[in-house]
């Protein structure tokens, strides 16, 4: 199921799946999806946006993160997090 865009109007917080373990090892994480059996590998920014997504941190504050950390337009980094969003949604690593 695909997730429509994010509105940047609109304040939005995610949960990770629960089945869903989350390691990070160096610049990356890596994602084990216990109950299908499959592993992901986020690189550096999809790391950093699934750990601000695990506390609990509003899209808002994401995008604020990234901007800061990666030195990044506020633009895009709500691109990043939209189109990582949609992926780990496709994927079932987000709570329903």
């Amino acid at each position: 199921m695909m997730m429509p865009a994010l509105p940047q109007a609109q304040d939005m917080t995610w949960r990770p799946h629960p089945d869903v373990v989350g390691r990070r090892t160096d610049q990356a994480v890596v994602l084990v999806h216990v109950s299908a059996n499959q592993i992901f590998e986020l690189n550096e920014t999809g790391a950093r946006i699934w750990e601000l997504i695990s506390q609990g941190q509003s899209s808002t504050d994401v995008v604020h993160a990234l901007t800061h950390e990666f030195e990044i337009s506020e633009a895009r980094a709500h691109e990043q997090l939209t189109a990582l969003v949609q992926a780990l949604n496709a994927a079932g690593l987000l709570a329903p």
